[in-house]
């Protein structure tokens, strides 16, 4: 193995197939989904987290309780992706937090005793598409009031997602820090 002109000896070197990769990637998201809360911090006290979650049955509080050996991560100022994710303190957690707990969860899901968590700030903005600003890469959204146009460059600063209704390409989007 040769990395940069420089010779490394190598103990194991494991190799996955794409599909593996993706299968493994699944996994753990469905793990996320089934074993872990998400939400908005409402409040976070001492050990306890307390989240404003959403969901089909509409609005709930959840508690994430919180100890020495719960991993904590803060996701990177210009990302959404958990590998991303940068050791933090409890502390660092405020209210208006976006926050994903992963442990032992209640059988009715609004209490996890969480094994790690990720948290961050994120603007979320919807709005028309309404182009390409002047040739500089920059993508502009317009809100459904004209204080809340935002523009920034898709692949830096802004997600655009559009929606799978999209499919005539008709300008509407989502756009949050990615």
């Amino acid at each position: 193995m040769t990395v940069s002109g420089e010779s490394t000896e190598a103990i194991r070197i494991i190799m996955m197939s794409s599909g593996d990769i993706a299968k493994r990637n699944e996994s753990d998201r469905q793990e996320w989904t089934h074993r872990g809360v998400k939400g908005i911090v409402v409040s976070p006290r001492g050990h306890e987290i307390t989240l404003k979650t959403g969901g089909m049955q509409g609005e709930a509080q959840a508690t994430v309780t919180v100890t020495a050996k719960t991993g904590i991560k803060r996701y990177a100022p210009d990302s959404v992706k958990l590998s991303e994710a940068q050791t933090a303190k409890l502390q660092e957690i405020t209210a208006g937090d976006q926050l994903r707990a992963r442990g032992v969860k209640s059988e009715d899901g609004l209490h996890v005793d969480a094994e790690e968590l990720v948290f961050g700030t994120f603007v979320v903005k919807g709005g028309t598409i309404t182009g390409d600003e002047s040739g500089d890469q920059r993508d502009h959204i317009e809100g459904s009031r004209r204080e809340e146009a935002i523009s920034g460059q898709a692949h830096q600063r802004f997600a655009i997602e559009a929606n799978a209704a999209d499919a005539t390409h008709d300008g509407q989007g989502c756009a949050g820090r990615a």
